[in-house]
């Protein structure tokens, strides 16, 4: 499970870049199969209780807000690593095995010291950008490894992460190119720098036009504790993502 390559992985240079060049958007509820009141799990970041992004997702919600958009409350702000399965599909065991499984692939990996901003977007959704990219690329990897370990089906793998925060999503098709006016003025506001020191397992339900979202599991981002007998430091989880060999 190699990491994408610096290309893949991209930076906020490149979402501003991709999102320039829309020329329309979409609705974004309109998902085949991901239909109001089913519920799915998902590996997040929450952002809900980091007063700086919620103050800036509002700065920007207070312009860009309009019919075509559906704004994300300040307090569901987050980050999406990965998808683990629909909730008909993962059973109370097969949820116990990934956390277990992501308990210890994380042990040792440490707090991230994250950058949100500046706003960017997709066809269906407006988005800050983040980084470090690589940090949280690694981060992701280990979750897909738990994924993989656990035998859920692993289909984002191969796929670029882009990580990001959405502060909106798109309820209609409607012409970007006024949009990415919109947001081009708002990249100018300072981004925001944030301490997460918890990944979160979350139950995620789709409403109508909206997400609503609850962690049911923690795993703390912590450095592995020092030796009290010899005074150095025990190993400490590289935060490299695993390698290719690790699924073998």
């Amino acid at each position: 499970m190699s990491p994408p390559a610096d290309h893949e992985i991209g930076s906020p240079e490149t979402d501003w870049a991709a999102f320039a060049a829309v020329s329309s958007m979409v609705n974004h509820w309109d998902r085949p199969g991901w239909r109001p009141g089913r519920m799915a799990y998902y590996w997040y970041l929450g952002f809900g209780d980091q007063p700086e992004v919620r103050a800036l997702a509002g700065r920007c919600q207070d312009v860009i807000a309009a019919p075509h958009f559906d704004l994300v409350d300040g307090s569901e702000l987050h980050m999406t690593l990965e998808h683990v399965g629909f909730a008909e599909d993962v059973d109370a065991e097969r949820l116990r095995v990934v956390q277990r499984s992501a308990d210890r692939l994380l042990t040792g990996f440490g707090p991230l010291e994250i950058t949100i901003g500046p706003l960017a977007g997709s066809t269906g959704a407006l988005r800050f950008s983040a980084e470090p990219r690589d940090r949280l690329n690694a981060l992701r990897s280990f979750l897909v490894l738990a994924n993989h370990e656990s035998g859920i089906p692993v289909d984002s793998e191969e796929q670029p992460f882009r990580p990001h925060v959405g502060i909106a999503y798109c309820n209609r098709n409607t012409d970007a190119r006024p949009i990415v006016a919109q947001v081009e003025a708002l990249r100018t506001l300072p981004r925001v720098n944030v301490c997460i020191s918890e990944a979160l397992l979350v139950a995620l339900t789709r409403n109508e036009r909206s997400y609503s979202w609850e962690a049911v599991h923690r795993i703390p981002l912590t450095l592995a504790p020092e030796s009290t007998g010899q005074g150095s430091m025990t190993n400490v989880r590289s935060t490299d993502p695993p390698s290719s060999t690790s699924n073998s």
